[in-house]
């Protein structure tokens, strides 16, 4: 164990005086050694506290988060700590406490002051503002040129597109890390984000899709990532009502003659998809 004094100067942190104060027979993995880096020189830094936890930054959305303002002194005088900047999160004393933390609150600044009493003196001195970030799972959507392709807009997760049509599909999302792979699975197999359906035919068309992003990897030693999520959703290809029989009487004449007060039989066919829905309606034509 080494505790290291720099000037700010030096080319190298070996070059810094150090002073040794103790040993450990082995390192855990938990004793980091890190350097902050300021052209400012505030004497307040941002750390993510996790309390005996494996909780690292960034964190990860619908996680407990607490930061925490520490100071650079070695010798730390009695305080009075404030967040200019909160980001949404609950400022407590030196800490800054995110309960069920959010996408909303990734890429706004947190910023920690402090207050000291020194020699009768006040003294106020304050962080550099750093970015929250959150780590969440893309949020996909999928976006068509067709007006009655829209899944999302859909309670069952259904897109209609007509017999015959051409149909432009596009897989968006948005995560932190920012999405990298994107692949279109189930009936077809596509690593594109585009997805195109020709001349749209039922036994051909008609079935589940299912796109799948992935995230970056920022850090090959952080095992949380790439984060991934999929879609699901089932594209219906509609073919337009037609009639295909008209009879009565199980006659197919346009135009019968019957008794009066005979009973009459009138029977419609008629194909479409969805199935379509039939009314039967009379005339009654004027004769001189």
């Amino acid at each position: 164990m080494t505790d290291s004094n720099c000037a700010g100067d030096e080319a190298n942190i070996i070059a810094c005086t150090q002073r040794i104060t103790g040993y450990f027979p082995s390192c855990p993995k938990s004793r980091e050694f890190g350097v902050i880096c300021s052209d400012s020189n505030p004497g307040l830094y941002i750390l993510l506290e996790n309390n005996g936890t494996n909780e690292a930054f960034p964190p990860f959305e619908g996680t407990n988060v607490s930061l925490k303002c520490e100071s650079t002194r070695q010798i730390e005088l009695e305080a009075n700590y404030t967040w200019p900047e909160t980001a949404g999160g609950r400022p407590y004393g030196k800490y800054l406490i995110f309960d069920n933390v959010t996408r909303a609150h990734s890429k706004r600044r947190v910023k920690c002051g402090a207050t000291y009493i020194k020699d009768g003196r006040r003294e106020v001195v304050s962080s550099d503002p750093i970015t929250m970030q959150v780590y969440y799972k893309p949020v996909i959507r999928i976006l068509s040129d067709t007006s009655t392709c829209e899944p999302h807009a859909s309670p069952s997760n259904t897109c209609y597109i007509t017999k015959g049509q051409n149909v432009n599909l596009v897989c968006e999302a948005e995560s932190n890390p920012i999405p990298a792979l994107f692949q279109w699975s189930e009936k077809y197999i596509s690593n594109s984000k585009k997805l195109q359906i020709l001349s749209a035919h039922v036994s051909k068309h008609d079935c589940r899709y299912r796109c799948t992003v992935s995230t970056t990897i920022h850090d090959e030693s952080d095992s949380r990532l790439p984060l991934s999520s999929s879609y699901l959703f089932t594209v219906i290809v509609q073919e337009p009502p037609a009639v295909l029989s008209f009879t009565a009487n199980d006659e197919h004449n346009t135009t019968m003659m019957v008794d009066e007060n005979s009973n009459v039989s009138l029977s419609c066919e008629a194909a479409g998809r969805p199935t379509p829905s039939m009314i039967l309606k009379a005339t009654q034509t004027a004769v001189n």
